[in-house]
């Protein structure tokens, strides 16, 4: 009995620990184990939608989401699924090193079949610790299998020997030859090979099974040379080396995460937190057996982890710095001290960081890592209560003290003050306080994206406080050390906690799908998808792309108006993070194990309101603007674990996907082309024309308008298309490819083109007499004019009246007509009006959308102050100089209203989702004899007047135009002396200018209006603007779009 009293009290010890561990798993936590076991077998995804397609007027697509692909890997599938995942795995369990798979791929038939010669018996004795030896290797026996993991080593092995011999099916035969198998143990035939005993259960000779297995691992390098080789025709690199790189990449990354996840569940903190020198004072040997590792692959493991900081901060970490100083409502200096403390703070502290309430790093007591260092090694005493106070600059007691003072620090005196400690070597040449002025700088500027120039301020900001927080966990790990007599072992408790969750870790990450090839080449979509089992590990998913279908005539074609129908982008940061309480919300309801009608609504609504990264949003233009119609809702779908069925728990959660809606436009794609194309490569100028403007013909920038009376923009076309090189004189426009006919990057005064409103306004409220003459007389100094402003008529007009001064565009007799307004702001009520100083309609929607911009303002003095005007002053704005501005769209939706009398709200979208958007205008308060007066003066100019000769008559362009020419004084800049030679010949001062034509068509009956915007050219309308407009009349597309209007009823829409 005495010698059996030891072991019944062992065992004693045993059962009641066994049974304190069932009580605490089964009572105490039953609630958390069971929620995690119900959520591995709960699954939840999201079906994108596809955006809404924008098509043109007639029907024409012009922008849709196209159906694409893309190829992922996943380790799992490929190591239990594919001959060479499987030799590769199962040589690293077996010599518990990492083989690589270019290795593995190299020697593949070979170390298959060493594998499939292992018996089952000598596996059995390998996992009890015993020796392992065969012709080609010996692995020598232990004295502690425990610690080197032998026996899930032993059963990994299995495994991937049953997998190269095609005995993990499911099948009926592959189940019996496993049992058979297991009946085995203890008999002679144990010891047989596996490849000899599968043979046996499937009755036929070993050479069978190896020859299969030989021709099988053969094959499967084939299969993956040819994926290779069509990589390679898809632009990748074609040779299978390169394909194993990625590959192997790919399976050092789950790898690394595993071990990174691991580490944090025993530490309690991440290991990139920990610089180079403190990690290698904590043993993580055991991270060796859990993963197969080498001495040299887990020293590379450390050694990429230690380094990580300085690298991350220069990366994610300072954008992720930049995006949240911008967010939140405190002043800009709290903003980012906050966004800088944010990666020091613990989670809790964190949170209440990123929430944007606005200085809550001044409450920030506990720093990452050290906080939490207690109980985590074995054999350690507790930190000092004060280690790490006030370890980093904004912790200073003095800055805390200034800022809560009754003049507090705030703004860059306030960053400046907490950065004060830093070594400003950091920063290259600048100083504290220059880093400190555009630190603040980057959080008030809310709109614009973190910058490459950003890192050059924030990263060295966050390598330095590390180095400090560095410096006092060193501190705490060498007393430490000294405690312990050598390097820090983790508590048995969290090291256990770390390896019992081993299994499922590996299985988390090595299921997570890694894209490894982005819109891949059909062909290789179709090789993956017909052999799902050659290719395992390799899965096509089906995803979709926002891409134009209607292009340019262009040498190198660009989308038709791409600026006006905009860009989609994927989420900005800003936006992700601001959502981040609402996805732990949705994430925490997921995994709740019973949910109440109000959880599941919950998260119906998040699910479907959430932005989802990668997701692509209306960026700029139309896209932008109309995003909210565009964009559809994601669908949701839950599966069901066995344990909620059986419970008769909840019911997962379907949402249906809702695809966006359609936009039509009431752009017409063959007017947008063709205007475009005028654009871009205007036609020479006439022979006889001796003043054209050649630099600007070969270097284009400005504007082409085709609108319906009604309001609906038929052609908005702008140059250039793409950004190019300005040419000699010209302010740099040409570099920039952006919208202009909603636009005014710089001042753009509509010229003459303005003079018609102003005769028109005065004849109707100031009862303007027609007949009235003012004199286009000499001037002192030269040239002729009114007061001090000149006629481009050097030798003058003379006395005219009102239509002869519209047709010949008399400068002198609208400056004379302006001083008949009583006031100032008459004029602009007159501009008001014609609908200057308005928006044109375009942004319709009752929301303040972005997307889609237009400077429709009028910021000029005429505005802001106008009864304060000078004579001068209304002399110009008479003309439609300097003091009146005006936009492309403005022009032509002006000119409707002269050619019906009604003016129109400008529309580009007929209809969402076949919604039609209503069409609205409003009368103009003219009589109509004297609207007719105006238009028979506007006919005249094309007949006789400004821009008679020009391309622009009947007998040129097959239907009557009526139209104003407009030259507006833009700078003082460089012309060239010879107007013919301009590459060649010398260059003077001179005023370079802004020209303009705008117009209807037919006369009589209009169709059409038109508006042509020359930028910054050296000469008049008369001699550039006008040629533009009558190559664009006269092009095909205006032809077939009046046939079109002739024949239908519905003519002006």
């Amino acid at each position: 009995m005495r010698r059996f009293a030891p072991l019944m009290v062992a065992s004693a010890l045993g059962l009641a620990l066994l049974l304190a561990r069932m009580f605490q798993v089964q009572i105490l936590e039953h609630e958390t184990w069971a929620r995690e076991a119900a959520n591995l077998v709960r699954t939840w995804t999201f079906d994108p939608y596809r955006r809404g397609s924008i098509y043109d007027r007639e029907g024409r697509l012009l922008v849709h989401d196209e159906d694409v692909y893309e190829l992922d890997f996943i380790w799992r599938n490929f190591r239990r699924g594919h001959p060479l995942g499987q030799v590769a795995e199962a040589r690293s369990v077996l010599f518990s090193e990492p083989v690589d798979l270019r290795d593995a791929y190299e020697h593949l038939p070979a170390w298959a079949m060493e594998l499939v010669r292992l018996s089952p018996q000598a596996l059995d004795d390998f996992g009890r610790g015993r020796a392992l030896e065969t012709q080609a290797f010996t692995i020598p026996a232990t004295t502690d299998p425990h610690a080197e993991w032998r026996s899930s080593r032993r059963g990994d092995l299995v495994f991937y020997i049953r997998a190269l011999l095609d005995l993990n099916r499911n099948d009926s035969e592959s189940r019996d030859i496993r049992r058979s198998i297991q009946k085995l143990r203890g008999r002679p035939e144990y010891e047989l090979p596996f490849a000899e005993l599968v043979a046996r259960g499937r009755d036929v000779a070993p050479g069978v099974v190896y020859g299969e297995l030989d021709r099988r691992v053969r094959a499967a390098r084939g299969h993956l040379a040819k994926f290779a080789g069509l990589w390679g025709a898809d632009g990748y690199g074609g040779e299978v080396e390169h394909l194993l790189e990625e590959l192997e990449g790919a399976r050092r990354d789950v790898q690394n995460g595993v071990a990174d996840e691991l580490f944090a569940t025993a530490a309690g903190f991440d290991a990139w937190r920990l610089s180079r020198a403190n990690l290698a004072r904590i043993d993580v040997d055991w991270l060796r057996g859990a993963l197969h590792w080498s001495p040299e692959r887990l020293e590379d493991w450390v050694d990429s982890r230690g380094r990580m900081w300085d690298r991350v901060a220069g990366g994610v970490l300072y954008t992720h710095a930049a995006v949240h100083s911008k967010i939140g409502s405190s002043e800009p200096g709290s903003r980012v001290l906050d966004a800088l403390a944010s990666f020091f703070a613990v989670s809790e502290e964190r949170r209440g960081l990123l929430a944007g309430g606005g200085g809550r790093w001044l409450d920030v007591e506990h720093l990452v890592v050290l906080s939490e260092l207690e109980g985590v090694f074995a054999g350690t005493s507790p930190p000092d209560e004060d280690v790490g106070r006030a370890a980093l600059p904004f912790q200073a007691d003095e800055l805390r003290r200034r800022v809560r003072s009754e003049r507090p620090l705030a703004g860059s005196a306030l960053v400046a003050a907490a950065l004060g400690a830093i070594d400003g070597s950091r920063f290259g040449a600048r100083t504290i306080a220059e880093v400190a002025s555009e630190l603040v700088e980057i959080a008030r500027n809310r709109r614009q994206a973190p910058q490459p120039a950003d890192r050059e301020l924030i990263a060295p900001v966050l390598v330095d406080w590390n180095v400090r927080l560095q410096d006092c966990i060193e501190t705490v790990l060498e007393r430490w050390e000294a405690e312990v007599g050598g390097r820090l072992v983790f508590t048995e408790e969290r090291r256990e906690s770390a390896i019992d969750e081993h299994r499922y870790v590996v299985r988390d990450r090595s299921s997570r799908p890694l894209r490894l090839i982005k819109n891949p080449d059909y062909d290789l979509v179709q090789l993956v998808t017909r052999y799902p089992d050659r290719y395992a590990g390799m899965v096509v998913r089906s995803t979709t792309r926002r891409v134009p279908v209607a292009f340019d005539e262009e040498r190198e074609p660009r989308p038709i108006a791409e600026q006006l129908v905009g860009r989609v982008r994927t989420p900005l940061l800003a936006d992700l993070f601001r959502q981040r309480p609402q996805e732990e919300q949705l994430g925490e309801l997921r995994r709740k194990r019973e949910r109440s009608e109000s959880d599941q609504a919950v998260i119906a609504h998040l699910a479907t309101s959430l932005v989802r990264a990668g997701e692509r949003q209306g960026g700029t233009g139309l896209e932008g603007y109309f995003d909210a119609f565009l964009s559809g809702t994601n669908g949701y779908h839950e599966t069901q674990g066995l344990q909620d069925r059986g419970a008769g728990g909840r019911n997962p959660l379907h949402l249906a996907v809702r695809d966006g809606e359609d936009l039509v436009l009431t752009i017409d794609l063959e007017l947008q082309r063709a205007a475009q194309t005028v654009l871009e490569h205007p036609a020479p100028v006439p022979a006889d024309d001796r003043k054209p403007d050649l630099v600007w013909r070969d270097h284009s920038v400005g504007a082409i308008v085709m609108i319906t009376p009604d309001g609906d923009v038929l052609a908005a076309a702008s140059a250039p298309n793409r950004p190019g090189e300005p040419g000699p004189g010209q302010d740099g426009e040409r570099a920039f490819a952006i919208e202009r006919t909603l636009r005014r990057p710089w001042a753009q005064p509509p010229g003459s083109v303005f003079k018609p409103f102003v005769a028109l306004w005065a004849m109707q409220f100031l009862d303007f007499d027609v007949d009235t003459r003012f004199d286009c007389a000499s001037l002192d100094g030269g040239g002729a004019g009114y007061a001090k402003l000149h006629c481009w008529n050097e030798w003058g007009h003379g006395k005219l009246g009102l239509h002869d001064a519209l047709q010949h565009s008399c400068n002198a007799y609208f400056a004379a007509l302006a001083e008949q307004y009583p006031s100032g702001s008459k004029l602009l009520e007159m501009a008001h009006t014609f609908g200057f100083g308005e928006p044109t309609g375009v942004r319709c929607l009752e929301t303040d959308a972005r997307g889609l911009s237009e400077d429709w303002q009028l910021r000029t003095k005429l505005s802001r102050s106008p009864d304060r005007l000078m004579p001068e002053d209304v002399h110009r704005i008479g003309n439609g100089l300097t003091d009146v501005e005006a936009t492309p769209m403005q022009v032509a939706r002006a000119y409707a209203g002269l050619a019906t009398g009604q003016l129109p709200e400008l529309r580009l979208v007929m209809s969402v989702g076949g919604r039609e958007l209503p069409v609205r205008s409003r009368q103009l308060p003219f009589e109509p004899q004297r609207l007719a007066f105006v238009q028979q003066a506007l006919r005249d100019v094309v007949r006789k007047g400004t821009a008679a000769g020009k391309g622009l008559g009947e007998k040129t362009l097959g239907f009557q135009l009526s139209a104003k020419t407009g030259s507006a004084d833009y700078r003082v800049g460089r012309v060239p002396s010879e107007p013919l030679l301009p590459y060649a010949g010398a260059w003077k001062r001179g005023m370079r200018k802004h020209t303009w034509v705008a117009g209807w068509f037919p006369s009589d009956e209009p169709r059409a209006i038109v508006v042509v915007y020359v930028h910054d050219t050296s000469t008049t309308s008369s001699h550039g603007a006008v040629y533009l407009a009558s190559q664009f009349l006269r092009s095909d597309a205006v032809q077939r779009f009046l046939e079109r209007a002739s024949r239908s009823p519905e003519a002006r829409r």
